[in-house]
């Protein structure tokens, strides 16, 4: 509970400002936050290239430039996906420029009823003092 608190908290810090996010958990919430979108500019904005995502049937996107991304297609999501929430994230393993974190995520429909919710892995990393999300892996069912 207090660290989805947190990272609620440091998702509304992150959204009242417009600049880059200044830790690693604020580049998770606002990741999430970009998401929810659907929109490529929103989703550029908390991404450092190149970006890579491993699904968890071992297909890759891998992304070099900021110039190549494409928004997430909303059918990857399902017929009943209307947002995800970030329902906790565990730091697996720390450096001075990067954070793996284990996270647990939900997705939601319009009432905010649960449809499922999954594990995955994403990594932070910082950038010229920007911390943005680089690497996803997974979309795991939790059991």
């Amino acid at each position: 509970m207090m660290k989805r608190c947190l990272l609620i908290f440091l998702g509304v810090m992150a959204a009242a400002s417009s600049n880059a996010a200044e830790t690693p958990e604020a580049a998770l919430a606002a990741h999430m936050r970009a998401i929810n979108t659907l929109e490529a500019d929103q989703m550029l904005a908390t991404q450092h290239f190149p970006f890579t995502h491993l699904w968890h049937d071992g297909r890759s996107d891998y992304t070099a430039t900021a110039a190549e991304f494409e928004a997430i297609d909303r059918s990857v999501l399902g017929p009943e996906w209307h947002h995800s929430v970030l329902d906790d994230a565990k730091e697996v393993a720390r450096a001075d420029s990067a954070v793996t974190y284990l996270i647990s995520f939900s997705r939601r429909r319009a009432d905010n009823s649960l449809i499922n919710s999954f594990r995955a892995i994403w990594i932070a990393t910082k950038v010229d003092g920007d911390w943005r999300v680089q690497f996803r892996h997974g979309v795991l069912p939790l059991d």
